[in-house]
């Protein structure tokens, strides 16, 4: 073997290394999921082999111990056997459990979905770092990957409208149930039909979130360039043809040329679809979390007690509805302002002038569109229904563009002031949406979700010698999960979270947090600037 082959073989093997036996601690933790998973096969072989759980519990434990031992790692196909595996935990992990084993959590399928929980995020890490980015358009171009993607669409559709129906059908005659329920279950074929009409349902809402997400890629470019997002049509920014429209379909047109412009092919970025693609998963999120979960995540309001796509699409339910359709606005202004604070520009007054106006005319005129507008102090003062919304609005506006402005300039202050003014701005703009749509609390909860989240993004950086992150991303991350954890947080920590019934320890403890919070960001913050002067960058 040559120098050179060597040096190849060499870089090839810690390019896969797995990402748990790099570090001490992840050496301990890979002793531990490799004893739990051989403990969790030997229980579920040995006592219960014969049911679905005892099928599927030791061949997904023999694919967590192979993970944690370092096989397969950096693979591209290991984070869809490790999702795969999950899906088949959780389709069986309440066919037929046999009581001893059901628990101790231990043994519980659910310690199973936490280990591949872990090892999902293991494999998407190596999988990423695997991947030289500057190279996946060319590499793209090379290898069929849209046709990849639409066979596996195909196949996971397949696998939940057909395969599932079918397995339950095979259990229940293995194993007949012993209520007298059986008369009111669906036929086999009316499960096929009414999965079908789930996945459409779904499929819908993920396009229909994609071609946003596309249209908001045009509005961050050109709404601080002053251009028309309207009327100018799509074209390459390099040579400046137009895009024609079987290009211009959300993600799979990028795909579809290899991200590379068809006329000049040229590269374009990789922005495009990623930004379709958080798009699309964040309406397909809200879809099952807010939508057709009859509002389970919204406080205040009782969730509906018949939920799902027949009940809440089908018969639609329109205040529900709303409510998804005005906070994948407010998801839409978070993420423009995100993308516009990474390009380093910035908006003018009077557009997020008119931003906000957007936002706080719909709740005046439909007021469940503020599920805590009677928990306000607007409620008290003021008689009219619209006008207490629009104080509310205005109030959570003004608090989070104050709590913002603040938040940014105790971060930023010892920074450049030419390089992250901008950025206190986006801030700022971006915590008064969130007032606006969900209330001043929110404001707090996502500003201390904030700041936890940069504070972790500031050390990553450090260590993988990356620029500082910047806030208002961090802030869509802390938007999303407020609102998919909202009733939560006014149900169970509600005396220490922001809500309506908190005490006045909570305010001192939240305000005791901020600060500490703030000040570990400032000194993290400084600290990574040190560094990043001192490698000369």
């Amino acid at each position: 073997m040559t120098i050179n082959e060597n040096y190849r073989t060499t870089s090839c093997l810690d390019r896969h290394r797995c990402l748990l036996h790099r570090y001490l601690l992840g050496q301990y933790l890979a002793m531990v999921l490799m004893v739990s998973a051989s403990f969790v096969a030997a229980v579920w072989a040995t006592w219960d082999w014969q049911s679905p759980v005892g099928t599927i519990a030791p061949l997904v434990s023999v694919w967590i111990i192979c993970r944690a031992a370092g096989l397969f790692s950096g693979q591209w196909f290991a984070p869809l056997i490790t999702a795969a595996s999950a899906f088949a935990v959780l389709a069986v992990r309440d066919v037929h459990v046999v009581e001893p084993l059901a628990e101790p959590i231990v043994f519980a399928p659910i310690a199973l979905l936490v280990m591949l929980a872990l090892i999902f995020a293991i494999d998407v890490v190596e999988s990423a770092q695997s991947l030289s980015w500057i190279h996946v358009a060319s590499r793209l171009r090379r290898q069929n990957w849209l046709r990849l993607a639409v066979w596996g669409l195909g196949a996971g559709i397949v696998l939940y409208v057909v395969a599932m129906p079918v397995g339950d059908w095979i259990i229940d005659q293995i194993y007949p149930p012993k209520s007298g329920r059986i008369l009111e279950d669906m036929t086999l074929g009316q499960q096929v039909r009414f999965r079908g009409f789930e996945v459409f349902c779904a499929l819908v809402f993920c396009v229909f979130g994609a071609t946003i997400g596309s249209f908001l890629n045009v509005v961050a470019y050109r709404l601080p360039r002053r251009e028309s997002v309207v009327f100018k049509s799509s074209h390459c920014p390099k040579c400046g043809v137009k895009i024609e429209s079987r290009d211009n379909v959300p993600i799979i047109g990028w795909l579809r040329l290899g991200g590379r412009c068809r006329a000049c092919q040229s590269l374009i970025s990789m922005r495009y679809p990623i930004v379709e693609s958080i798009s699309a998963a964040f309406f397909l999120v809200m879809y099952f979390v807010e939508l057709i979960s009859g509002g389970a995540n919204i406080p205040v309001r009782h969730p509906n007690i018949y939920h799902g796509p027949l009940w809440i699409i089908f018969y639609p339910k329109w205040d529900l509805i709303g409510l998804y359709l005005y906070h994948c606005f407010a998801f839409c202004i978070l993420l423009v302002y995100a993308l516009i604070d990474i390009d380093r520009q910035r908006l003018s007054t009077r557009v997020k002038c008119c931003i906000a106006s957007a936002l706080i005319l719909p709740p005046m005129i439909w007021q469940h569109l503020l599920p805590t507008l009677s928990l306000s102090f607007a409620s008290s003062l003021f008689q009219n229904a619209s006008l207490q919304a629009g104080v509310t609005c205005l109030t959570g506006c003004l608090v989070g563009m104050a709590l913002g402005w603040l938040t940014a300039w105790g971060i930023y202050s010892t920074a450049e002031e030419d390089e992250y003014s901008s950025s206190r701005a986006q801030f700022a703009g971006c915590l008064s949406v969130v007032g606006i749509s969900l209330g001043w609390q929110a404001v707090v909860a996502v500003t201390l979700c904030t700041l936890l989240l940069m504070f972790g993004a500031t050390l990553f950086a450090r260590w993988q010698h990356w620029p500082l992150p910047q806030l208002s991303p961090l802030l869509l991350a802390a938007f999303v999960l407020q609102l998919c954890l909202w009733r939560w947080t006014t149900q169970h920590p509600s005396n220490w979270w922001p809500s309506d019934r908190m005490l006045a320890s909570g305010w001192a403890a939240i305000a005791v947090g901020y600060v500490v919070l703030l000040l570990a960001n400032r000194l993290a913050v400084r600290q990574r600037q040190q560094q990043w002067v001192g490698h000369g960058l």
